[in-house]
């Protein structure tokens, strides 16, 4: 937050300075709408000038929906049973299907140091929910054997807490995953709902001409993400495997790069 306090400095630093000069400052006098598209997704924006060298915008940007289908390994196919007897559970992938979420609203001032460049450095935030992936099993209650499994261990674990057994569940990279009551599980990766953003490029938010054309590259602060599964935080259990492999990467990312691309038109 430090870090994006610094670069939300210098474009209003630079506001109150224009607000002494004598000259112009087109202050909210043009207005552009704008779609948009990159990495955080697809979305359309309206900008304002607040002044001659700080402009102003405001929309929505969306991760389209598409679906990525995976499997998943059981973490164990043995347990022991409440009788103490050595039970299996059936091997095989489990289907897992996977969608992202990601859906914010944004604010963003654009600082334009040089007059008769396009050249531009961008502060603001991105704003909405949490979630930014979530994956579930595909087949509606086809994991309640391992949930049965799981109240057998902990019962076993009750009467003999010295001879403790782990949970099973599926492997998502370094991450155990434990379905509910109904033998379904959905896992999200989430983040902080409110995301700083600093970036540069070129263009201008409202064109001089009636069309204009941008493009930045930035990153957004959204701290570190959590997995959650079926709304419970979950934390690392060295399982192992191959799998999950890009959940695991991203569970480690702090900050989400960006790359934005604007097609806009002057509306006066």
């Amino acid at each position: 937050m430090k870090r994006f306090a610094l670069f939300l400095a210098v474009p209003l630093i630079c506001l109150a300075l224009q607000a002494q000069m004598p000259w112009d400052t087109n202050f909210f006098n043009h207005l552009s709408v704008g779609v948009n598209a990159g990495t955080p997704g697809v979305g359309a924006d309206v900008a304002m000038p607040v002044c001659k060298f700080i402009q102003v915008r405001a929309g929505f940007v969306k991760m389209p929906d598409f679906n990525i289908n995976a499997s998943l390994d059981a973490s164990d196919t043995y347990y022991f049973d409440t009788s103490g007897s050595l039970q299996q559970l059936p091997e095989g992938k489990l289907k897992i299907q996977g969608r992202p979420k990601l859906t914010n609203g944004m604010i963003m001032l654009d600082l334009l140091p040089i007059p008769i460049s396009s050249f531009h450095i961008t502060v603001g935030a991105y704003f909405g929910g949490g979630e930014v992936i979530e994956m579930y099993n595909r087949e509606d209650g086809s994991l309640a054997e391992i949930y049965a499994a799981n109240q057998e261990i902990l019962q076993w674990n009750f009467t003999h807490p010295y001879n403790q057994q782990n949970l099973v569940g599926l492997e998502l990279g370094d991450y155990l995953l434990t379905p509910d009551a109904e033998g379904n599980i959905r896992t999200s990766l989430s983040t902080k709902k409110f995301r700083p953003y600093a970036g540069l490029g070129f263009g201008r938010a409202v064109p001089r001409r009636r069309i204009g054309f941008r493009t930045d590259i930035g990153c957004m602060f959204w701290g570190e993400p959590t997995i959650k599964c079926n709304g419970e935080t979950v934390s690392a259990t060295d399982v192992g495997g191959d799998e999950g492999k890009i959940i695991r990467a991203i569970s480690r990312i702090k900050i989400y790069p960006c790359i934005n691309f604007r097609l806009c038109g002057r509306i006066f």
